[in-house]
């Protein structure tokens, strides 16, 4: 029999359970509500840091901002007082006239013997020009050892009035001495030359325009363009100038870079994107306002642009809009690395930049290579091709192709008689010669030696190429010859092919949709209508879709 529990014990433990329950129940209470503050107190606490950090990083980025105005501005003081030098040296060169062409002879008494024929040259000025020349002597130069030509003369005379006369009547009357016509030109300081090279890009053009223009003291170029005085004092505005005249990507007069900042973030911001915003926004501003928004972006949101771009987009339309906000040299280094980088060689993009650009271009890309990647752009070409391709593309990757406009009318003759024994008139090819000549001599030069060559061989200098190279060497040759030739036709020819055919070599179309578009795509534009009969825009809108198609279409600045 089972023992029988007292009554009372059993209404102790009730009453001590029901304690227990109540003192449990209270102490969870308590413990829910420790857990809670604590919860909250870490919530305020995260959202405190979270802020602290934003400003941070909003303050970093407003010391980034003005570690770079304060660099601009150094750099302006810079500028500021090489301009006084370089104005210095002008104003002392002002008397100074530089003659080219001249022969050395043995024991020569130059002093007298410039000075006889100038006196000449001036017999009815009715000037003393003995007396109003102060030295005279030769000078040497990379121009006259490259070309293994005379030194140059200099003469320095006493006054300006002189050296005008003298100056002036040689565009009438032609300088000569011992029956050979003499190159008379102003004497120019060094660092200003150096500046004159960078606008090569716009000289070119006006050239080809058939524009006259002149240059201005201490830097930049003027000259007539649609019946107003354009005067052209920077980089800046020369790239502005070029963009709005021969580009079709113009730049916005109302600019503002922080509504452009707030429009594309918006456009990104939240479930989905609004691809359209972005195009609207980055195919209306040039590369510098867009480098503005690139700034404004960081500054006024705290983010980085490109990433939230790469992040939203995605497939040829990002690569396309990252372009885009590239400064144009540093794409320029990336497509090479990138036609390098890997198994295979994209020896077309090799080519085509290094066959294309100027020399200052070339420079810029060099010294940006180097400082990206940590080695030279010569070095990264040597291991990646060979044989005579090699050679070709090293030669152009120094851009030190003689950019004047000097034309020795007997080497044009020997050149094209070279050309001619190097390939047409012997059993096998010098492939060294054409190398020689093509990727050093000036464009004026060569244009020249072409014709010539013609004449002497019954045949045109790329029917020549393409019967006697084969492969990525005559690819390269003739590159060369047709951008010697019409630089807009050869991209208009890039084109073309990117998108002819069965598949789009999309690197190819975006790279010189992107990286021509404020400089010659009206040009290109017009040659690829006279080449091909149809219009660039029909080409790009029935080859690609999206918004892909459609960021290209606007690159392109509408149909003809």
């Amino acid at each position: 029999m089972a023992p029988v529990i007292p009554k009372e014990l059993i209404v102790m433990m009730e009453a001590m359970e029901k304690r227990m329950t109540e003192a449990i129940n209270g102490n969870s209470e308590k413990l829910d509500k420790k857990i809670n503050d604590l919860a909250s107190q870490m919530d305020k606490n995260f959202s405190e840091m979270k802020e602290e950090m934003q400003n941070i990083a909003r303050k970093n980025t407003e010391l980034e901002v003005k570690v770079t105005d304060m660099e601009e501005k150094v750099q302006k003081v810079i500028k500021g007082n090489q301009k006084v030098e370089i104005m210095m040296d002008y104003k002392e060169m002002q008397t100074h006239l530089r003659f080219r062409g001249i022969e050395e002879i043995d024991d020569e008494e130059i002093f007298s013997r410039m000075t006889e024929a100038l006196t000449e040259y001036l017999t009815n000025e009715e000037e003393d020009v003995p007396g109003n020349i102060d030295l005279i002597y030769r000078v040497n130069s990379a121009f006259a050892r490259n070309k293994k030509i005379p030194r140059d003369v200099v003469v320095q005379f006493t006054t300006k009035r002189v050296k005008e006369q003298i100056y002036k009547k040689c565009f009438q009357t032609p300088f000569t001495i011992d029956g050979k016509k003499v190159i008379v030109m102003k004497e120019i300081p060094r660092e200003m030359l150096q500046q004159r090279k960078s606008y090569k890009k716009l000289v070119d053009k006006l050239r080809q325009k058939g524009y006259r223009f002149r240059w201005e003291v201490p830097e930049g170029v003027s000259f007539t363009h649609d019946a107003d005085r354009v005067v052209i004092k920077s980089l800046d505005e020369m790239h502005a100038f070029m963009a709005k005249s021969w580009g079709t990507v113009k730049g916005s007069t109302s600019f503002n870079a922080e509504e452009d900042a707030q429009k594309l973030r918006k456009a990104m911001k939240g479930l989905g994107t609004d691809e359209d915003a972005i195009i609207d926004v980055l195919t209306k501003r040039n590369l510098a306002q867009r480098q503005h928004i690139a700034m404004a972006y960081k500054s006024s949101i705290g983010r980085d642009l490109i990433a939230d771009l790469k992040s939203e987009l995605s497939g040829n339309f990002e690569r396309t809009i990252v372009a885009l906000m590239t400064p144009i040299t540093l794409y320029d280094v990336q497509e090479l690395k990138n036609a390098m980088k890997g198994a295979g060689t994209d020896e077309g993009c090799l080519i085509e930049i290094l066959a294309s650009r100027t020399n200052e271009e070339m420079r810029r890309i060099n010294e940006t290579y180097k400082h990206q990647y940590g080695t030279p752009l010569e070095k990264d070409i040597v291991s990646d091709t060979s044989s005579m391709l090699q050679r070709v593309l090293v030669s152009l990757a120094t851009g030190n192709r003689d950019e004047s406009q000097y034309v020795d009318e007997g080497l044009v003759q020997q050149d094209a008689q070279c050309l001619y024994e190097a390939g047409e008139a012997r059993w096998g090819t010098d492939e060294a010669q054409f190398m020689t000549i093509l990727c050093s001599r000036n464009k004026n030069h060569l244009q020249k030696v072409f014709r010539a060559y013609q004449n002497l061989s019954g045949k045109d200098i790329e029917d020549s190429i393409k019967s006697e190279m084969s492969g990525d060497l005559e690819d390269a040759l003739l590159a060369i010859v047709k951008c010697i030739r019409n630089r807009s036709a050869y991209f208009a020819e890039r084109l073309y092919k990117s998108m002819k055919g069965l598949g789009t070599d999309d690197n190819t179309l975006i790279r010189i949709m992107v990286s021509r578009c404020e400089i010659d795509m009206i040009d290109i534009k017009a040659e690829f209508k006279r080449m091909y009969g149809k219009s660039l825009y029909s080409f790009i809108k029935g080859d690609t879709s999206g918004d892909y198609r459609k960021v290209l279409l606007h690159l392109c600045g509408g149909e003809d």
